[in-house]
Order: C-alpha cells, then sequence, then structure tokens
C-alpha cells in the first residue's frame, strides 16, 4: 500500500486562513530577509524566541488576526496544540519525509472532527496549532478530548506503514482583550509539556484542572 493523501473539502474558515497564509508568505519572500521586516508589520514578534523561522512568524500573524476578530465581537479567543507523542520515533526510524506524511494524514483527518473551528496549521517544531474564537472553555476542552481520542483510535498509514499514535494536547481560552499571539503561544508551549511530562496521551488546559466529559 502506498501513501494517498485524502481529498478533504475544506470550510470556509480554514480557506480563508489558508490564504492569509499564502498572502503572508508572499510578503515575506518579497522582503527576502527577516530583519528587512518592520517592528510594526511583526507586532512585536521580533523578539520573541519560540517563533523560530518565517512560517512561525506567518502563523503568529494570522493568529493576531484571530484575536483582532475576535476582540471585535467581544468574544473569547483559544488555541489547541497538538503533539505527536510518538514523533521523535517515527522520524528517527522511517524519516522526516515519512513523518511529514503522517502529519499530512493527520491534518486532513481531524476536520471531521474541527467541524466549525476548521482552521490549522503546524508550527515548525512540529505542533499543530488550531486556534478558533468564542466558545466556553468547557467547550473546547471537549473538542480537545474529541481530537485525541480520534487519534488514539486510528490507523494512520503513511508510505505503506500503519502507525497507531497518540497526542499529547494542550488548550488555552481566555478574554481576546486580553489576548495576544505571543502570550497564547507560550502558554500553549507551557501547557503542552505539562500534558508530555504527565504521561502523555492526554488533554492539558492551561491553568485550570477540572474532568473532560
Amino acid at each position: 500500500m502506498t501513501y494517498t493523501q485524502r481529498n478533504v473539502s475544506k470550510s470556509a474558515t480554514l480557506l480563508n486562513f489558508e490564504n492569509r497564509l499564502s498572502e503572508r508568505r508572499e510578503q515575506w519572500l518579497q522582503r527576502r530577509s527577516l530583519h528587512q521586516l518592520s517592528s510594526s508589520s511583526l507586532n512585536g514578534f521580533t523578539d520573541s524566541s519560540f517563533l523560530e523561522s518565517a512560517e512561525d512568524i506567518e502563523i503568529a500573524e494570522c493568529l493576531e488576526s484571530v484575536i483582532d476578530e475576535a476582540r471585535v465581537a467581544c468574544e473569547t479567543v483559544s488555541v489547541i496544540r497538538v503533539r505527536i507523542d510518538q514523533s521523535q520515533e517515527i522520524s528517527s526510524t522511517y524519516g522526516t519525509d515519512c513523518y511529514q506524511h503522517l502529519q499530512n494524514e493527520l491534518y486532513q483527518s481531524l476536520f471531521s472532527v474541527l467541524n466549525h473551528a476548521g482552521v490549522a496549521a503546524y508550527l515548525s517544531d512540529g505542533d499543530l496549532l488550531i486556534p478558533d474564537q468564542g466558545g466556553s472553555v468547557e467547550e473546547k476542552a471537549r473538542l480537545g478530548e474529541r481530537l485525541r481520542r480520534q487519534i488514539e483510535k486510528s490507523s494512520w498509514t503513511a508510505d505503506g506503514i500503519v502507525f497507531d499514535i497518540t497526542a499529547s494536547i494542550a488548550l488555552v481560552h481566555m478574554s481576546a482583550a486580553n489576548a495576544t499571539a505571543p502570550l497564547l503561544l507560550k502558554r500553549s508551549a507551557t501547557a503542552i509539556l505539562q500534558a508530555v511530562e504527565l504521561g502523555a496521551n492526554r488533554l492539558e488546559v492551561y491553568g485550570s484542572w477540572f474532568a473532560v466529559a
């Protein structure tokens, strides 16, 4: 069996997010280097060491746009961060190309679970970032748990190899009035490390501890 990419219809929200990333990438290429970008265009991201690549900065800028939209609507904003627990083992054993194919399979397949959230992008460290606006922390935690269960119960195929994987998932949920992209990314990184340290294959909500139904 060979790896084939699934054809999954994408929501208007996802297409809008991807179009933003495409536009940011074109702007990035035109400016040629990070040092040619003005501090105002990066909204202070140049001082954020956790943004390790041009792609990370593009994602952070788009995340800032999501926050702005939520702020105008007086809504909350959230970020779900997904990390494949076996990522290092798969990359070292089967190669980065195989792992990237596995990431793509995961990215495509989770749209059926995301529903209206429907936006996602990979950070340079391999974590899948899913921003959204509106809703309660309990609703977003249930979504994160559905993602975790979907990953755990499914078999994933890449380059003809079937993988049984699990994922650690972090959730950050807060008022858009107090949110910034660097803050959401830093808090999600903290929560994902906490999930891994507590045994992986679990959901960790930043700053909260409660059971997810």
